[in-house]
């Protein structure tokens, strides 16, 4: 059964709902994506292969928890020391 939301009950919120989460293990310069977003479960660095790009982007000490809202295809296995990856989309 498919429930039906209300236009108003989720207002700007919408935009944060994902249907696609697939757990990441990070592996150099493998195209898994796209995804919209990243969580981070466990604390540390991550190097993500933007989409439409090839140059990977270093972030660092990301705490646990976080939620990077930034589109991307891949997560390279060098540089990333965070782990319990989920890619949203």
């Amino acid at each position: 059964m498919v429930y039906a939301i209300p236009a108003n009950a989720m207002g700007a919120k919408v935009s944060e709902i994902y249907e696609t989460q697939i757990s990441i293990t990070p592996a150099d310069n493998a195209a898994i994506g796209p995804f919209m977003a990243l969580f981070v479960g466990v604390a540390g660095n991550v190097t993500l292969c933007p989409r439409n790009s090839t140059t990977p982007v270093l972030y660092t000490a990301l705490p646990a928890g976080t939620l990077l809202r930034v589109a991307f295809q891949g997560v390279n296995a060098t540089g990333t020391t965070a782990t319990g990856l989920v890619g949203l989309g």
